[in-house]
C-alpha cells in the first residue's frame, strides 16, 4: 500500500495552493444595506449635478448629510454650533470657500481621545454638458461614513469618534487640511484617522485595499486580524489591476487622499479603498455601474476596521 501512497503524496504537493476567489463574497447583515444604498444613490444622483466643491450640487449634499448627520444622533462641536466648518483655500489667483460637515459620538471609556473617519463628499460637478456623478469617488465613502455613525450609535464607543465629510479633495485635499487646521479638538488625542475613498468598485480582482501609516506595528497587526475575518478579499497595501500604462499605476497612495493631512501631522491612519478602474474621473462613475454585493461588504469590512481599533 504504501508504494501506491507515495506518488498520491508528491502528485497532491505538487499541486498549487489554491488562492481564495475573491468573487465569494460574505455579508453578515452588520450595517443598516438599504440606508447604505438610499445615502448612496441620493448623494450621486443627477440633481447633486456632480457635486462640485462651491455648486448648487455640493450645497444640496450638503444639506442631504447634514439631515442625516441629525438623523443619526451626532453630535456638533460648540465652537461651530452647527455641523459645518467653513474653510477657504486657493484657486489660481482667487480664493474659493469649501464646508466641511462635522459630527461626533462621545465615548464612554475615552471620551477624551478621538478616532477621526473621513471622506470626501465632493466631485467634479459637470463638463462640457456631462455630469460626473461621482458614484465610487466619492459617494461611497460618504454613504459608508453615514453607515459607520448610524450602527456606531446604537452601541457604547469606548473612544469618541468623529465623522468628517470633506470638501475640496479633488482640489488638494483642502477640507482635511482646513480639519487638522482647525481642529476642534486637540491633534495629540486623535488617535487614528480612518479614511474611506473608493469603496464601491472591486475592480476585476474584485478586491478591496487598506494601507496604514508606515512601521506602526500595533495597526499592521489589527489589519491582518481584520483581513482574517473580512467577507470579501482585503489585501494590504493599494495598488493598480490597470496596467503599467495607467497613470493610476504612479499614484502615490500614501498622498492620493484626506490620510495624507493626518499623516503630516504624525497621527495614524488606514485608509481603505477599492481597486482603481477605467470609469475612474468619468461620466460612467454612476450607481448603475456598482456591485451592491460588493460595495455593501466593503462597507461591512470598513465596520470591521472600526470595531479592531475602537476597544478597550
Amino acid at each position: 500500500m504504501g508504494y501506491r501512497q507515495y506518488p498520491l503524496v508528491l502528485m497532491m504537493l505538487a499541486l498549487p495552493l489554491q488562492a481564495k476567489d475573491c468573487r465569494d463574497i460574505s455579508l453578515f447583515n452588520s450595517i443598516n444595506t438599504e440606508q447604505l444604498w438610499q445615502d448612496f444613490s441620493k448623494l450621486a444622483d443627477e440633481g447633486m449635478e456632480g457635486r462640485l466643491t462651491g455648486s448648487q450640487g455640493a450645497k444640496k449634499a450638503q444639506e442631504y448629510i447634514q439631515h442625516r448627520f441629525h438623523e443619526i444622533g451626532l453630535e456638533t462641536f460648540p465652537q461651530y454650533l452647527t455641523y459645518q466648518q467653513p474653510f477657504h483655500y486657493p484657486n489660481d489667483a482667487s480664493t474659493n470657500e469649501g464646508t466641511n460637515l462635522i459630527g461626533w459620538l462621545q465615548g464612554v471609556r475615552f471620551p477624551e481621545y478621538y478616532i477621526v473617519i473621513t471622506a470626501h463628499f465632493d466631485h467634479l460637478g459637470k463638463k462640457g454638458g456631462k455630469i460626473f456623478y461621482g458614484a465610487d469617488d466619492n459617494a461611497s465613502g460618504v454613504a459608508a461614513l453615514l453607515a459607520l455613525a448610524g450602527t456606531l450609535s446604537h452601541q457604547s464607543s469606548p473612544y469618541s469618534v468623529i465623522f468628517v465629510a470633506t470638501d475640496a479633495e479633488e482640489s488638494g485635499l483642502y477640507g482635511a487640511k482646513a480639519f487638522v487646521r482647525n481642529s476642534p479638538v486637540a491633534l495629540n488625542n486623535i488617535v487614528l484617522n480612518i479614511n474611506l475613498d473608493m469603496l464601491a468598485e472591486g475592480g476585476r480582482r474584485m478586491r478591496l485595499y487598506v494601507t496604514s501609516s508606515i512601521g506602526n506595528d500595533k495597526l499592521d497587526n489589527g489589519i491582518q486580524q481584520v483581513i482574517a475575518k473580512a467577507g470579501l478579499c482585503l489585501v494590504k497595501g493599494h495598488r493598480s489591476s490597470l496596467g503599467s500604462r495607467s497613470e493610476l499605476q504612479k499614484v502615490n497612495w500614501r498622498k492620493a487622499s484626506d490620510h495624507a493631512a493626518f499623516a503630516k501631522q504624525a497621527i495614524p491612519y488606514l485608509f481603505i479603498g477599492g481597486d482603481t478602474h477605467v470609469r475612474y474621473h468619468t461620466p460612467e462613475d454612476r450607481v448603475e455601474q456598482i456591485d451592491r454585493v460588493f460595495y455593501t461588504a466593503a462597507t461591512e469590512t470598513a465596520w470591521l476596521v472600526l470595531q479592531q481599533f475602537n476597544h478597550e
